[in-house]
C-alpha cells in the first residue's frame, strides 16, 4: 500500500511537471532579457527563457555583415567582393553560419547560379557556402533577389545591371557601402553609363600636334541619355593646346561623353 501511494505521487508530479514544462514552452517576446536565465521560474522554465534570447541574439545576428564585405564594379567583366565576415542563412532561417573571407573575392560574368547573364537586366549578388562546416563563403549571382538557385546557405550582398552588351554595368552593396575611393574604371565613351555610387569622371587631349582640332563634353544629369555638360575639353593643332576637365558624378545619375575620341576618359567611385 506505502509503495502503491509512492507510485501514484510520483506519477501525479510527473504529470503535474509536464504540464508546467508545456505552459512555460509559450515565450511572447523576442527580445533580449539579461537577467535571464537567473529567474524565479521553476527550473523548468530555463529552457524557454534562454530560447527567448536566443531569438534575441537571432535577430540581431541574422544580417550580419561586417563593413569589409563591399560591392565594386572594377570593370566591365569584374566585381569585388571586400573580404570579412557574413552570416549566411538556410531559406527557413533554422540554420545560421557565421564565415569569413581573408581576401577580396573577384566575381566574374560566368558565377551566375543558372544560366547565362542577359543584357540590361538586374542580378543580385550572394554570399555562399556549400556545407554547414564551411569556415569562408563563395560569391554567385542570380536574377531571384530572394535566394540563388540550387544554393542552401546564402545571404545577399548587393545587385548589379547589365548594360546592351551583358556587360556588367553599375554594381551597388545593399549594406555596409563603401566609403572612400574605389578603383578607375574605364567606360565606353559615348554611352551612358548609370553611376552605382558617387564618381569623378575625368577626359580629355594629350597629343595636340598633327590631330586638328577638336571638342568634347562630359555630361551628367538624371535623364537615362544625359544631355547636361559638366565640363569641357579641347585639342587646337594650331597653337598645339590640348585640355582635359573632370567632373562629379551623382550617385543614380547618368554619365557620358558626347564624343568617341578622346585621348582618356576615366571615372573612379567615392562612398555609396
Amino acid at each position: 500500500m506505502f509503495k502503491e501511494g509512492n507510485k501514484m505521487k510520483k506519477t501525479i508530479f510527473l504529470i503535474l511537471s509536464i504540464l508546467l514544462l508545456n505552459i512555460n514552452l509559450s515565450y511572447a517576446t523576442v527580445g533580449w532579457n539579461k537577467i535571464l536565465p537567473q529567474t524565479s521560474e521553476n527550473p523548468q522554465a530555463i529552457s524557454p527563457d534562454v530560447q527567448e534570447n536566443n531569438n534575441a541574439i537571432d535577430l540581431m545576428l541574422q544580417n550580419y555583415r561586417d563593413g569589409g564585405v563591399y560591392v565594386e564594379l572594377i570593370s566591365t567583366s569584374e566585381i569585388d567582393i571586400g573580404p570579412g565576415g557574413v552570416m549566411l542563412s538556410n531559406s527557413g532561417g533554422s540554420t545560421r553560419l557565421m564565415v569569413a573571407n581573408a581576401s577580396l573575392t573577384a566575381m566574374s560574368p560566368t558565377n551566375i547560379d543558372t544560366g547565362s547573364i542577359s543584357p540590361s537586366s538586374t542580378y543580385y549578388i550572394y554570399a555562399y557556402a556549400s556545407s554547414v562546416n564551411a569556415t569562408t563563403f563563395s560569391v554567385i549571382y542570380s536574377a531571384s533577389n530572394s535566394s540563388p538557385t540550387g544554393i542552401t546557405y546564402y545571404a545577399q550582398l548587393g545587385k548589379f545591371t547589365t548594360n546592351g552588351s551583358s556587360n556588367f554595368n553599375s554594381a551597388s552593396s545593399n549594406i555596409n557601402p563603401q566609403t572612400g575611393f574605389g578603383s578607375w574604371t574605364s567606360p565606353a565613351q559615348n554611352s551612358p553609363v548609370q553611376a552605382a555610387t558617387d564618381l569623378i569622371c575625368t577626359a580629355g587631349f594629350t597629343s595636340p600636334t598633327n590631330s586638328g582640332d577638336h571638342s568634347g563634353n562630359i555630361m551628367t544629369d538624371s535623364n537615362s541619355n544625359p544631355t547636361t555638360s559638366r565640363c569641357h575639353a579641347t585639342r587646337d593643332g594650331s597653337t598645339y593646346i590640348a585640355t582635359s576637365c573632370s567632373t562629379p558624378v551623382k550617385k543614380g545619375d547618368y554619365v557620358k561623353t558626347d564624343i568617341s575620341d578622346f585621348d582618356f576618359y576615366y571615372c573612379i567611385s567615392w562612398g555609396s
